[in-house]
């Protein structure tokens, strides 16, 4: 049985048919905005929101896939974006580093400040933030996403956090990098959220890590290195299974039981990634396509896919 699918990249909307056994990628709208590097995207109900670092926060309708239409730029300077239920939580740089918003508009804007990445799970939000007497991890109860209130919180190592964070069996997993050649990992035991405790911290891991995502079994990591990009397979205790190069960025997602990448290449290389990963020793591509520009992000909801790209032509 064939199922149907949608990708709404927020400038290159794509459409695409998925199987057990096969997938077609065809594209059919698209939206540009601003030369902008946007690094990540999710939704609330038809609205998309864009975060990008040097343009701030775009809000999109997605209403009519074919035709999205740009709504209105909050001027910021955005790290992220997650969503849950009518809600969007946006990352940024500054005094105000959380917002809140849904549909109709901002409905949360103040402390923490400086986010530099956010997780949320449920109706607790994660975040790393960064001031100079210290980098923290900073867990928010967000029942109630107009009024967020911390719950805990933990020194974290002094290094700048990307977005990528993952959670899995109360234990949230975070990278970060200094110098774009060595990561550290840091893994931190969640089960009391009032009182986050260090479990684990790797310092020497070679390469930038730009993405992490998990199917409960196994982690996959994009690794930048020397030039290079893979996706490494690791178990939960870090320990290396298998690596496959592949030019990609930060964007790593799970979906039924696939793994969707993101590529930044500069070629006519495919941007778009669908992995089976039932034999974590050997991903598989299952299919591929190019959107024609350096894609940095994708979400998944309601039956459509949702990529932005940072503007720059290939």
């Amino acid at each position: 049985m064939r199922a149907n699918f949608r990708l709404v990249a927020i400038f290159a909307i794509i459409c695409f048919s998925f199987s057990n056994t096969e997938a077609e990628i065809t594209e059919v709208g698209s939206l540009d905005i601003e030369r902008n590097y946007f690094s990540d995207v999710a939704t609330v109900r038809l609205t998309a929101f864009c975060a990008s670092f040097n343009g701030g926060l775009y809000t999109v309708d997605v209403s009519q896939p074919a035709e999205p239409r740009l709504i209105e730029r909050e001027p910021s300077t955005c790290t992220g974006v997650e969503a849950r239920g009518d809600h969007a939580f946006v990352g940024r740089i500054g005094r105000s580093g959380l917002g809140v918003y849904d549909a109709q508009g901002m409905r949360y804007n103040g402390e923490p400040s400086n986010v530099r990445g956010l997780l949320i799970d449920q109706d607790l939000l994660y975040l790393t933030t960064e001031s100079d007497s210290g980098n923290m991890l900073r867990i928010l109860n967000v029942e109630n996403p107009a009024h967020p209130e911390q719950i805990g919180q933990l020194e974290v190592e002094p290094i700048e956090f990307i977005k990528p964070m993952v959670l899995i069996n109360d234990r949230l997993y975070l990278a970060g990098s200094d110098d774009g050649e060595v990561s550290t990992i840091i893994v931190v035991d969640v089960a009391n959220p009032a009182e986050p405790e260090l479990v684990r911290q790797i310092d020497e891991h070679q390469g930038n890590i730009v993405g992490i995502a998990t199917d409960g079994d196994y982690l996959f990591v994009a690794n930048q290195r020397g030039g290079h990009e893979g996706i490494q397979v690791r178990n939960f205790d870090w320990e290396l299974i298998s690596e496959t190069q592949f030019y990609l960025h930060q964007g790593l997602t799970f979906h039924e039981g696939r793994l969707y990448a993101v590529s930044s290449v500069f070629n006519d290389g495919p941007t778009f990634r669908i992995f089976d990963v039932s034999n974590p020793e050997e991903l598989r591509v299952v299919e591929e396509y190019s959107t024609g520009r350096q894609a940095m992000e994708c979400w998944f909801a309601d039956g459509l896919w949702y990529v932005v790209e940072d503007g720059v032509d290939e």
